[in-house]
């Protein structure tokens, strides 16, 4: 498991049913259950037996943290991380367990408790929890860029541009 805490520990007691979810993902996420199941499909040399997941239930709607510039965002925050309050708690166990493999589970970009400060909390304590898409550190021009996830070396001539002047 990665530095962030085991997905399948959630601290959530059996008697929740409902939970706050918190999520770093910008603009959150949309999360939906699936069963699978052994269909037999019409194919060249004659039918054959294919795993095909189906969509079980409705759609759960996680919000996110991203605002408009210059505004706060339009759902509760702590820590970078968007809460949202009343999801149900068996549905988020059983999306966890379908997901255990997902970046957003592996990386504690979303997580639950069972109460609004216990998540506030936890999102607090994970406040420097990276998603991977901020926006990327830039120099002061004539700088080379230095942002980890910049794989190849960025020269000193990114933005150094003489703004406003006009060619002769």
């Amino acid at each position: 498991m990665a530095k962030h805490d085991d997905p399948k520990a959630q601290n959530l007691p059996k008697s929740a049913t409902r939970i706050t979810v918190a999520c770093k993902y910008p603009h959150g996420v949309i999360l939906q259950l699936y069963k699978q199941e052994m269909v037999e499909v019409a194919a060249p040399g004659g039918p054959r037996k294919e795993l095909k997941s189906f969509q079980v239930g409705e759609a759960v709607k996680i919000n996110g943290p991203v605002a408009p510039t210059n505004q706060s965002s339009p759902h509760e925050t702590s820590g970078g991380f968007a809460l949202t309050h009343g999801v149900d708690a068996e549905f988020f166990r059983e999306w966890m367990k379908q997901n255990e493999h997902s970046d957003l589970v592996k990386n504690g970009l979303i997580f639950s408790a069972s109460d609004r400060a216990s998540a506030r909390d936890r999102a607090e304590e994970h406040k420097k929890t990276r998603t991977g898409i901020e926006p990327l550190d830039m120099p002061k021009p004539g700088k080379p860029v230095t942002d980890v996830r910049v794989t190849r070396t960025v020269g000193a001539q990114v933005g150094t541009a003489d703004v406003g002047k006009t060619a002769a």
